[in-house]
């Protein structure tokens, strides 16, 4: 019962944070004039951490790389595996 609630809570914090972390990301590359790429890691959403990291927003792409790392792990062990 309490590892469920431990793998509920990172589910959902994990997932969060990824969302949080991609729309920074969205913003960031329309605030520096990149509107297409912006457009497109809405709707492409493994480009967004890559766009994040060449365009020098480190702090950001490592925090959707993480999150999504996370939500992967928990979402694993949640199944069963």
């Amino acid at each position: 019962m309490k590892d469920d609630i431990v793998l509920l809570a990172a589910l959902v914090l994990s997932c969060a944070l990824a969302i949080t972390a991609h729309i920074a990301i969205v913003f960031g590359l329309f605030a520096r004039k990149m509107p297409g790429k912006a457009a497109i890691s809405l709707f492409v959403l493994p480009l967004a951490p890559v766009w994040a990291m060449t365009n020098k927003m480190l702090v950001r792409g490592g925090i959707w790389i993480f999150a999504v790392i996370v939500y992967g792990v928990a979402w694993l062990l949640a199944r069963g595996g």
